[in-house]
């Protein structure tokens, strides 16, 4: 289910670091492409508190305004293996994405047996993309918090709940 980028922060700040990655243990996905529709690929990243400098890319900016919204990457339906979720344009996907260049089974994210997390294309019409990158059907691609990935023309940030934390001030602007 999606939530308001807005409305994450809200409850961040009232939990407080530790507390809301306990509540959320798995990563996220924020949608980019609701800036005003841009969608290349160029990756979107975020500098690290402390790092030197930021890693190539486009710095992650306010998304505030957009109504960005946010799903939390878990499993809602009860088909399907439990580390499997399954995103798409049909009610019965535990993430449902309602835009036009989504199929009605579009992509699948997985949690390996180390606890990594990777996607892969469900055969959908319009492809998903890593970073630029296309995800051939049914090859899993590894995910690392940071990455864009796209979903037909729907542009996402995958992005562990601990990293969201620390970035909603510069998402929400």
């Amino acid at each position: 289910m999606a939530e308001f980028l807005e409305d994450v922060q809200r409850r961040a700040e009232r939990l407080g670091l530790e507390a809301f990655c306990a509540r959320h243990p798995d990563p996220f996905l924020v949608r980019l492409d609701e800036r005003g529709g841009r969608d290349d690929a160029t990756p979107w990243v975020f500098a690290k508190p402390g790092a030197a400098k930021a890693p190539p890319g486009r710095l992650l900016q306010p998304v505030a305004g957009f109504m960005a919204r946010v799903f939390e990457v878990v499993k809602t339906s009860g088909s399907g293996a439990r580390h499997v979720v399954a995103l798409g344009r049909a009610a019965d996907n535990d993430i449902v994405i309602e835009e036009r260049s989504i199929s009605k089974a579009h992509a699948r994210l997985k949690r390996t047996a180390a606890g990594e997390w990777e996607v892969e294309d469900a055969g959908s019409r319009n492809g998903t993309r890593v970073n630029g990158t296309r995800v051939a059907l049914d090859t899993a691609r590894a995910l690392r918090s940071g990455d864009v990935v796209n979903f037909g023309d729907v542009s996402c940030l995958f992005i562990s709940s601990r990293d969201l934390f620390e970035q909603l001030p510069t998402l929400t602007g």
